[in-house]
């Protein structure tokens, strides 16, 4: 199952803490509807989810993406906030 957040920040970091901070709440949420104890998450790049645009052009990302053990992360400069973030994982239980 692929799960996916999406959070904006002033400034680089935070866009991509609570983003990936997303991913943390839909675990806890998979927990609760399917009574599992453990979820596992893999990166997965995931389709960036803009709050004011229709998409995300090439020129807006920011570079690198982050790929953690669990989490891969695309960041772009945003509308009305400097960053937005969306984090993909694959989640199994």
């Amino acid at each position: 199952m692929g799960i996916s957040g999406t959070a904006d920040g002033f400034d680089h970091q935070t866009a991509i803490s609570r983003a990936q901070d997303s991913i943390a709440q839909s675990v806890a949420g998979i927990k609760a509807q399917y009574r599992v104890r453990n979820v596992s998450l893999s990166p997965r790049k995931m389709k960036p989810q803009p709050y004011w645009r229709d998409q995300v052009t090439p020129d807006l990302f920011v570079k690198p993406d982050i790929v953690t053990r669990q989490t891969h992360t695309v960041c772009w400069h945003g509308v009305v906030s400097p960053y937005v973030c969306t984090s993909g994982a694959r989640a199994c239980f």
